[in-house]
C-alpha cells in the first residue's frame, strides 16, 4: 500500500489494480477500495490463489498495482540552485539500489544516476527495498560520459568515493553543487571515473569497504550537515 501511494502521489500513471481483501482487517479493506476508486482504472478481487501467483514476495498487503513505465531524461531534469546527485556505478543488486533511493530521499538529494547499469530501479525488489521512494526521486540511467558533460555544463564537481581517496569524506566541501560517485563494494568505481577528485572514509581493523547504501547515508548526511551550518 505504501509503495502504490506514493506511485500516485509522484503521478506514476497506474494503469491496473488487483485487490485481495482475505488478510485484511475492515480498515484496509477501506484503504484498499479508497485507492482504487481513487485512480479510476479498472480494478479486480482476486482469489489468495490468483493474488500469490502475481504479488512479489510473501507479503500480502491487499494489492498490487500495474503501472506504466517511466524515465527521466537529462534534458528535463530539474535542480536545485546547489544540487546533490548520487551516482550509483555499475551497481547490480536491487535491494542496494532500493536502500540507496530511501536514504537519498530522506537526505534530500536531487537526483541519482545510473551509468554502467546493471540494475533498473524498478525491478520489483529495488522498488520495495525504498520504500516507493524510486517514484518521487528523479533518477537517469546514462553514460559516464553523458553524466560528465552534464556536471561540466552545469557546473558540478564530480568526486569519486574510493579506499585511497585524496581526502577524507568529512575534508571535503560539499556545499557546492556536488555529483557523489558510489562504486560496487568489490570493484569500486569503473575506470572511466579513476580521472576525478576523490575521498574516502576512514576503517578500522580489516575492513576496506561498506554496504553501499551506509556509504551513500555517510556522504549524503555530511553533505547536509555542512549545508545546515551555512544557512
Amino acid at each position: 500500500m505504501r509503495e502504490t501511494r506514493r506511485a500516485i502521489d509522484a503521478g506514476v500513471k497506474l494503469t491496473e489494480v488487483f485487490l485481495n481483501f482475505s488478510s485484511s482487517t475492515d480498515s484496509d479493506r477501506v484503504a484498499l477500495s479508497a485507492i482504487a476508486d481513487a485512480l479510476q482504472v479498472p480494478s479486480f478481487e482476486l482469489s489468495d490463489e490468483a493474488f500469490a501467483k502475481i504479488s512479489f514476495g510473501n507479503r500480502n498487503e491487499g494489492i498490487v498495482a500495474v503501472a506504466d513505465a517511466f524515465e527521466h531524461s537529462l534534458s528535463n531534469l530539474k535542480l536545485s540552485d546547489s544540487p546533490m546527485i548520487l551516482v550509483l556505478d555499475g551497481i547490480e543488486k536491487p535491494g542496494n539500489v532500493g536502500a540507496v533511493f530511501r536514504t537519498a530521499s530522506a537526505a534530500g538529494v536531487d537526483a541519482i544516476f545510473l551509468t554502467n547499469e546493471l540494475c533498473n530501479p524498478l525491478n520489483p525488489n529495488a522498488i520495495r527495498a525504498s520504500l516507493g521512494t524510486v517514484f518521487g526521486l528523479p533518477f537517469i540511467s546514462c553514460t559516464v560520459s553523458a553524466a560528465k558533460h552534464f556536471f561540466e555544463q552545469n557546473r558540478i564537481r564530480p568526486i569519486a568515493t574510493r579506499i585511497d581517496g585524496d581526502c577524507a569524506y568529512t575534508e571535503f566541501d560539499y556545499t557546492q553543487s556536488i555529483g557523489i560517485v558510489l562504486g560496487s563494494e568489490d570493484q569500486g568505481v569503473h575506470e572511466e571515473w579513476k580521472d576525478i577528485e576523490s575521498v574516502t572514509i576512514p576503517m578500522k581493523h580489516s575492513v576496506d569497504s561498506l554496504n553501499i547504501s551506509a556509504t551513500a547515508a555517510i556522504f549524503s548526511f555530511e553533505a547536509n550537515r555542512q549545508r545546515n551550518q551555512i544557512r
